[in-house]
């Protein structure tokens, strides 16, 4: 008798512990909060948080298209007899990451949270939109998601070009057309999958700066998020802008930033240790065009005074830029550093004359400068000229990659991954140098960090074998180019 008994014995005692699993709970104060911003505010296909105590059974993630069920755990909302299942991305027992449902109206909505253990319910309003741009942390800085055209990262490495066509990230932005399921996975464009245009219009701004906004849409794969693609206002300098996104009829929502701009280097500069003697005026060249944001000078300030103001003139005399530069500390003997900051002037390629007056001679200029006034001109190339001329890839076992007049060459080991390489050429329109017998190059892509020699071989025509000069500008550089020496051999 013991021994049929203990089995039964066994079963009573087990039964209670399948009903003695914890009821779920939801947060006393805010339990349900937007993925964006972490706010209140919920649109229908919202990605959304739902905090509280035994949630799920146990933790799982799923992968696109999302489940209604996930672990056992279910999310609804109901509006009278209207009832839509949430879809689940992933599942804590403390933390639920859903998706509402798309096509909800607006109004106070019923979300249930539901387990094998029982369920629990609270209001959540539901609005037409509740647009939010995403932002990421990075080093240092909070940066708007957002991403090139080739689906890479913007990046302080890799900015947000002027002109350029970028995708920013945003979420609650509603409904779209052609209509989508939440946890489906957006169309990418193509007859069958076209894009999910949001019917939402959406404005972005850089500071200030209007972005032209072109098209709004359901981000491919990624149910839930939008992508704004926005045009880069075209005279943006290299730095760090704070990024506003939102509806057109709204509010702008800022706290991050984007990288943007073109890469702020020397223009010009003529400088050398040696005494000086004065002058009043200094002939400038800039090479190709430009925008220009900041110009020093050494000069001489005469007691009491702590201001320069000079003239900009362009090849024909005519005025380009009236402004002051303001002295700076540092002095040696007389003779200070005067600059003037904040400049955004465009200049076209060619000569110029930085002109003071007779009451303000005092720019420095010797014999090593071959009569040359010292000034710096500091800003931004602009690259319209620069035209690409090849593309493609180079892989860890080497080869070459070329265009006429330039061949790179890899050695076996040399990459550690593949590298898509460019080459860009133009011919600017003033050369620094008249003995100038090559185009200009330019190579992108190549890392800064090889395990094997890599060779660049520049065709020279006419020229006799011996030593050349070459003209080198990292991109990362912010100093004017470099000459280093090289060797012709066979007009190469």
């Amino acid at each position: 008798m013991k021994k049929a008994f203990v089995p039964t014995l066994l079963a009573a005692l087990l039964c209670p512990s399948a009903w003695a699993q914890n009821r779920p709970s939801l947060a006393p104060s805010i339990a349900v909060t937007n993925v964006a911003d972490r706010g209140i505010d919920f649109a229908p296909g919202s990605l959304v948080y739902i905090r509280g105590a035994y949630l799920a059974d146990k933790a799982g993630t799923a992968k696109a298209p999302y489940p209604e069920t996930l672990n056992g755990t279910t999310v609804s909302l109901t509006l009278a007899t209207a009832t839509s299942n949430a879809v689940l991305l992933e599942v804590q027992p403390d933390r639920l990451t859903a998706q509402l449902p798309c096509g909800l109206k607006s109004g106070s909505w019923m979300l249930k949270v539901k387990t094998a253990a029982g369920e629990i319910s609270r209001n959540l309003t539901i609005v037409e939109t509740a647009a939010r741009p995403i932002f990421r942390e990075a080093p240092g800085a909070r940066l708007a998601e957002a991403y090139h055209a080739n689906g890479l990262s913007i990046t302080d490495a890799s900015p947000a070009k002027p002109e350029e066509e970028i995708r920013l990230i945003m979420q609650g932005l509603g409904e779209a057309t052609p209509p989508i399921k939440a946890g489906a996975l957006p169309g990418e464009g193509t007859e069958l999958r076209p894009y999910n245009v949001a019917n939402a219009k959406v404005a972005a701004k850089l500071v200030t700066m209007d972005m032209e906004v072109r098209g709004v849409r359901l981000a491919a794969n990624r149910p839930g998020f939008y992508e704004v693609l926005a045009g880069v206002p075209v005279d943006v300098l290299a730095g760090h802008y704070e990024i506003g996104l939102g509806l057109q009829s709204g509010d702008r929502y800022y706290g991050g930033t984007l990288p943007a701009g073109w890469r702020v280097v020397q223009l010009s500069k003529v400088w050398n240790a040696e005494p000086c003697e004065v002058a009043e005026e200094a002939p400038v060249k800039v090479s190709d065009d430009a925008i220009l944001t900041a110009i020093d000078s050494w000069y001489r300030f005469p007691e009491g005074q702590s201001v320069l103001p000079f003239r900009l003139l362009d090849a024909a005399g005519n005025e380009v830029l009236a402004s002051t530069m303001g002295k700076q500390s540092g002095c040696k003997d007389e003779w200070c550093l005067a600059t003037r900051l904040n400049l955004k002037v465009k200049l076209a390629a060619g000569e110029y004359k930085l002109v003071t007056t007779p009451d303000y001679r005092g720019l420095c200029v010797n014999r090593a400068s071959a009569g040359q006034a010292f000034v710096k001109l500091t800003g931004a190339w602009t690259p319209g000229n620069w035209q690409v001329a090849a593309d493609g890839w180079v892989t860890p076992d080497g080869g070459t990659f070329e265009v006429p007049g330039l061949k790179l060459t890899a050695e076996a080991g040399a990459l550690v991954e593949p590298a898509n390489l460019k080459i860009s050429t133009t011919v600017r329109l003033q050369d620094p140098a008249g003995d100038r017998v090559t185009p200009y190059y330019r190579l992108e892509g190549l890392p800064t960090s090889l395990a094997a020699p890599v060779t660049l071989t520049i065709d020279v025509p006419g020229a006799v074998d011996g030593e050349t000069t070459l003209l080198m500008q990292p991109e990362e550089s912010i100093d004017a180019p470099a000459f280093f020496t090289g060797e012709v051999k066979k007009a190469r």
